[in-house]
């Protein structure tokens, strides 16, 4: 059995192929970028209307009186740039349109009086360049917008998509598949025999994956027999690069994962961790294909996803940053711990304070569902007084 520490430690020295592939645009989200990309041109693209008003064509504008100019045109987002207006006139523009070249002002609406095609304005407030938004303020044809290693929001896809972008190279996402063991176990909407109960962890495991942006290519399930487990696994090994199995890994007589992964030629990196959920967490390679086998308890399954498998699996699509996120906080109550091991605790956090539920069953999802940090305990046995600062990993990105 391996420490926490010494876990995270093998598991990042893994290499990890990272697979590079062009998708549209609008199957980017979530991905990370392979390659930098630079701007095709100008941003804005030319002088653009920050509002709707009146661009006025004069060298400079006095200050503290009140003017008046005849309106001799209209200019929409989406016309054709026009220039050539004579000075001391100004044209009707609306926001997103093209700025005429010898517009020395954009003049809002509510800053005009406007009778028929003669509009009066007091320009006390009005300055040269005022509500115009400048070719290339952003960035200019060839900068660096974004680098290989950006992970795509919803602001970098429409930024993307400004500068004509219908296609990126990104990192593949990895084929996940998921395989869940257990006599006892019926999927949810059919009706449950004596000593059944209803299977949560592939639908918590999708739910975890799918928030960060992986997607499940299979699902299967297996039996506490050696047949049916062989022939799950051979299945997804030949369809996916990244295994994730839950339940039959412990040391039970019908725990049979472990003996399966064996005869699959899986070679192991550690087996057993000292932390509490989770201690029986195996991980093991077979050439490029990795192997996680979490426990059957729902708190464990879902510890070990948010603090090993996700981490890997975000390297293999080139996540930056990938050291899971801390925060120091102080607690909101004293906190006994007991046993040998270090401990991942579910709690809520605000930012400011933490808070340790009080039940911390393995099998208990209530307290999960709840919670939206995990407070880490390196030390076995401790005792902690209220304010003591703790390690609080968020469970969200």
């Amino acid at each position: 059995m391996i420490s926490v520490e010494k876990a995270l430690e093998l598991l990042s020295e893994k290499s990890v192929r990272r697979t590079r592939i062009e998708v549209l645009l609008q199957k980017a989200s979530g991905c990370v970028l392979a390659v930098d990309v630079h701007a095709r041109f100008d941003m804005p693209v030319f002088d653009v209307a920050a509002v709707d008003g009146y661009a006025v064509f004069m060298d400079d504008i006095p200050t503290d009186v009140k003017i008046s100019m005849r309106v001799i045109g209209e200019i929409k987002a989406g016309d054709p740039p026009v220039n050539g207006f004579r000075k001391g006139t100004c044209c009707r523009i609306f926001t997103g349109a093209p700025v005429p070249k010898n517009a020395l002002s954009i003049i809002m609406q509510e800053q005009v009086q406007r009778k028929g095609d003669v509009i009066s304005v007091t320009t006390d407030q009005v300055k040269p360049g005022s509500n115009i938004r400048k070719k290339g303020n952003h960035f200019r044809k060839g900068d660096l917008v974004l680098t290989a290693g950006t992970k795509l929001n919803a602001a970098a896809i429409g930024l993307l998509a400004s500068l004509g972008y219908a296609k990126l190279v990104v990192f593949s996402k990895p084929a996940i598949g998921l395989l869940v063991t257990g006599n006892e176990l019926q999927v949810p909407g059919k009706m449950l025999s004596p000593g059944q109960i209803y299977e949560s962890n592939s639908f918590a495991l999708k739910s975890t994956l799918e928030a960060s942006g992986f997607a499940v290519h299979m699902t299967s399930r297996a039996t506490d027999r050696a047949a049916s487990l062989d022939k799950a696994l051979t299945k997804l090994l030949k369809s996916c690069e990244v295994i994730i199995i839950t339940g039959g890994i412990s040391v039970g007589e019908y725990d049979l994962v472990y003996g399966a992964l064996k005869r699959h030629k899986v070679k192991e990196l550690f087996y057993k961790v000292a932390q509490k959920p989770g201690k029986p967490f195996f991980t093991g390679f077979i050439g490029n294909k990795a192997v996680f086998a979490l426990p059957g308890n729902p708190a464990a399954v879902l510890v070990c996803c948010y603090q090993y498998v996700l981490p890997y699996l975000k390297r293999m699509m080139g996540h930056p940053n990938l050291e899971n996120k801390f925060l120091s906080l102080p607690i909101t109550h004293d906190l006994v711990v007991k046993g040998d091991r270090a401990h991942f605790l579910r709690a809520f956090h605000d930012g400011h304070a933490v808070t340790v539920f009080s039940s911390q069953d393995s099998d208990n999802l209530f307290t999960f569902a709840k919670a939206n940090a995990l407070v880490y305990l390196s030390k076995g046995q401790i005792t902690l007084l209220k304010n003591a600062v703790v390690t609080v990993y968020p469970l969200h990105d």
